[in-house]
């Protein structure tokens, strides 16, 4: 049995169930009470290089991998023998290189190394996309308002209506270098975004 150090161990008894990916194209769902049982593992075509995101009711796990595709994976799933998990749903967007962000209404965003934003149902249909001009390298992040921020290596920080009925670019803040992390609070405040 593995041993897991003490902050992974006080997590996993509050959430019971941690969540873990690998460069080595694996998905793992560990048990807390358990300390280190594997529930399942799911294997992607290619690495998986960032974080997977839950769904508000915590049945469903959104991971992107190299291979291209966003995973939909049961959290409730529990492997009977050796094999790996199969997803809910696949769908091909590009190679995702960001951890996916999940709205309260279920909505999973995304964005690609081709610098494709997407809005994605919980069912796996695109609701609407835009390109910008670079990679995407660093997760969206929503504010309580529900507008959506995407960094882009095009230096430009966008923000994004999900309710607008067709047009979702709210407006763009030019930052003059590569954006590659994830928007946080005091950087929405700070860029001038609505509150």
């Amino acid at each position: 049995m593995t041993a897991y150090p003490k902050c992974i161990d006080q997590f996993m008894n509050i959430r019971r169930t941690l969540f873990v990916t690998a460069l080595l194209l694996l998905c793992h769902a560990v048990m807390g009470q358990d300390a280190g049982t594997v529930k399942w593992f799911f294997t992607a075509k290619k690495p998986i290089v960032a974080s997977p995101a839950l769904s508000p009711d915590e049945t469903t796990l959104y991971v992107g991998s190299l291979d291209g595709n966003l995973y939909a994976l049961d959290t409730q799933f529990v492997s009977s023998n050796s094999e790996p998990a199969e997803p809910l749903w696949a769908l091909k967007l590009g190679a995702i290189s960001a951890a996916p962000v999940v709205a309260e209404d279920g909505t999973i965003y995304v964005g690609t190394k081709a610098g494709m934003v997407y809005s994605i149902t919980p069912d796996g249909e695109t609701n609407w996309q835009f390109r910008t001009r670079g990679a995407i390298s660093g997760s969206p992040a929503i504010d309580e308002n529900g507008i959506v921020y995407v960094p882009s290596r095009d230096g430009l920080l966008y923000a994004f209506d999900p309710e607008a009925e067709e047009d979702h670019k709210l407006w763009t803040f030019d930052a003059g270098a590569d954006l590659t992390g994830t928007p946080g609070r005091p950087m929405l405040e700070v860029r001038g975004a609505r509150s």
